[in-house]
């Protein structure tokens, strides 16, 4: 089970009477009445935005949820803890390592792809006869740009030296 986006609510009629702080979900679910369906072993409060796990429990009544997301697992991976390391990818918990690693084959992966369109189109200039010097130019250093990106090892993300993109 998952809820998002837990923020403060007043509701017309309070339940519980006054002085709790009532919260909803994003889809109007009320905290007192979502927790207790939280069946696994673990719930666990994360970062909405960032999916960065800031808080774990076997009882979801202790967490102070308002402004995250809360799910639950039957599992923690090795080496869990609540400092930043870990982030809840909507069905899974990986490290933050991993998860870095995961937007850097992206960023590549879109990077080499503009790259290639890029060079299709000069190389058709150049084909074509009608390629000015500087198309020349900038073709041989987006091919270059290219096979950098090809090259790169990305097993050290974030701490990664992307090559410079071709003017």
């Amino acid at each position: 089970m998952k809820n998002k986006n837990w923020s403060k609510y007043t509701p017309d009629e309070p339940k519980h009477g006054e002085g709790f702080m009532y919260l909803q979900d994003e889809e109007g679910n009320d905290w007192y009445d979502s927790y207790p369906k939280f069946k696994k072993k673990y719930k666990f409060r994360y970062d909405t935005e960032t999916g960065v796990i800031t808080s774990v429990s076997e009882n979801a009544g202790l967490m102070y949820v308002c402004g995250f997301s809360v799910a639950d697992t039957d599992t923690l991976p090795d080496g869990f803890d609540v400092l930043g390391g870990w982030i809840y990818t909507g069905k899974k918990i990986i490290s933050n390592a991993e998860y870095l690693l995961k937007i850097a084959e992206l960023q590549q992966g879109n990077l080499s792809a503009e790259a290639e369109n890029r060079i299709k189109l000069l190389e058709r200039v150049v084909r074509l006869g009608v390629a000015t010097d500087a198309e020349k130019s900038s073709l041989q250093a987006w091919e270059l740009y290219s096979i950098a990106l090809s090259r790169l090892d990305i097993s050290s993300a974030p701490n990664i030296e992307w090559p410079q993109v071709p003017q």
